[in-house]
């Protein structure tokens, strides 16, 4: 890699809200790694789980910033045209919509160290782990056809053409499928059997897309109508990785809840009202878990002031006042 990479990928700056993530995430691989270092397949599955748990970002720089569209081109975008959304010509967002890149600028310089976000590429687009995974037992269920096979490629010394190519990924070799009841353009599921374990894992694209409402978002989930149970736990158990989730049970608010997710308004999480996970507290953070009776179980980071936000995205959305208040009263239990 060139000097001149190396010292763009060393200006990245790491974004204050993905510490308490990237620690928890860092521990929670640390100990899974524990128990599978006999296992070839989970020894890769691990190491790519820790390598993207410790900051959570893309492998990007200034000059190897790729936009990745739908068409399946891969233009180099540069950093005026990523700031200003100047490359998605064909893809104007809806008034008052918020439109997501497929990768973004860092603001400012830093001397973060760099990392990588476990991904794999497909048909041009970027699909990256997410908020969502699958009940073991039940991931055989959804499978589909297969898509194809990921074929790996991508590492910490990747360059430019690396990214450029159908089906790299940073996972090795592994096959994938599109998913029962979803969008394939969204979400893509890798699926393998070793010695009778099942080991599954989602990857979703939710970079690229105009983010007119909640619609845009949770639509894809399919969370209406379909939370089959629903748990909540604070933030101390959230950062050291503890189950203790409180149920809930009260199914009305908490579907009044879900609907209302759908027409929440969309804001990017750096217009300095979303809060850094520095100044979340127990008292005011929330991490919402629904368990869909197809088997999927989605997170949500529930935030007191009336936002919600699902994964790393760069937008969270605010609620209907009166319904989010009365969901809030749920989470205030033991």
């Amino acid at each position: 890699m060139s000097n001149e990479i190396k010292r763009i990928i060393n200006s990245i700056e790491v974004p204050s809200d993905l510490g308490r993530r990237s620690v928890a995430g860092v521990m929670k691989a640390k100990e899974e790694m524990k128990v599978q270092q006999s296992n070839p397949l989970l020894q890769k599955i691990s190491i790519a789980v820790l390598v993207a748990a410790m900051l959570g970002l893309f492998f990007v720089g200034k000059d190897l910033i790729k936009s990745f569209t739908s068409k399946g081109n891969f233009p180099i975008v540069s950093e005026e045209d990523a700031l200003n959304n100047s490359v998605f010509e064909d893809s104007a967002p809806e008034s008052g919509a918020i439109e997501i890149p497929p990768i973004e600028m860092p603001k400012t310089d830093s001397n973060a160290d760099s990392d990588m976000s476990a991904l794999i590429i497909y048909k041009g687009r970027v699909y990256e782990e997410t908020a969502s995974h699958i009940q073991t037992g039940l991931a055989k269920d959804l499978l589909k056809e297969k898509l194809a096979t990921a074929r790996g490629g991508i590492d910490e010394a990747s360059g430019e053409d690396d990214y450029q190519e159908e089906l790299a990924s940073t996972l090795g070799e592994v096959d994938f499928y599109a998913v029962k009841g979803y969008d394939e353009n969204f979400r893509i599921m890798t699926y393998n059997e070793l010695d009778g374990e099942v080991f599954a894992q989602f990857f979703e694209n939710l970079n690229g897309i105009s983010v007119a409402s909640g619609e845009d978002v949770f639509g894809k989930l399919k969370l209406s109508g379909k939370v089959k149970k629903a748990a909540y736990r604070r933030l101390d158990d959230w950062y050291y990785s503890r189950e203790n989730f409180i149920p809930i049970d009260n199914e009305e608010v908490l579907n009044n809840f879900i609907d209302a997710l759908y027409s929440g308004t969309p804001k990017r999480t750096d217009d300095g009202n979303y809060p850094s996970f520095n100044n979340l507290t127990n008292k005011n953070f929330r991490e919402l878990t629904l368990h869909l009776k197809d088997g999927v179980v989605v997170t949500l980071d529930v935030i007191e002031d009336g936002y919600v936000r699902y994964g790393h995205m760069p937008v969270y959305f605010e609620i209907e006042k009166e319904v989010f208040q009365e969901a809030w009263k749920l989470f205030q239990g033991k």
